[in-house]
């Protein structure tokens, strides 16, 4: 991607998407267990297979770490709900794991830029 030649990035893996793309109900739950609050669960609408957690139920270490994440690679106007996706970044963030930012950007771009915004805005 352009980013990654721009910043002169390589990325020979993908940790980020190759988790997205594997995860188990159960791993999945394993990774929220292991960056929130004790007696965290899921919120978990049937039918759209959408996945969500209350930011303040992350640990404290995740929350700064999700308010990176937030304004820079996954821009998001939900301040309160921390999506499956955003989860699993800020897990590979923290976990020192490669991330493609010259993939998720641009996707986040197209994501933001196709909602249909009272105020048109594009968040990056």
């Amino acid at each position: 991607a352009n980013i990654n030649r721009y910043f002169g990035l390589t990325v020979e893996e993908d940790d980020y998407q190759a988790t997205l793309e594997c995860l188990t109900d159960a791993s999945l739950t394993e990774i929220m267990e292991g960056m929130t609050e004790d007696g965290t669960q899921w919120n978990y609408r049937k039918g759209v297979n959408e996945w969500s957690i209350k930011r303040m139920s992350l640990k404290h270490v995740m929350r700064v770490w999700y308010q990176f994440l937030k304004h820079t690679i996954m821009p998001t106007t939900h301040n309160e709900i921390v999506n499956k996706a955003r989860l699993v970044l800020l897990h590979c963030i923290t976990a020192g794991q490669k991330i493609n930012v010259g993939r998720i950007i641009p996707q986040e771009i197209v994501s933001c830029a196709a909602k249909k915004s009272k105020e048109g805005m594009l968040y990056f």
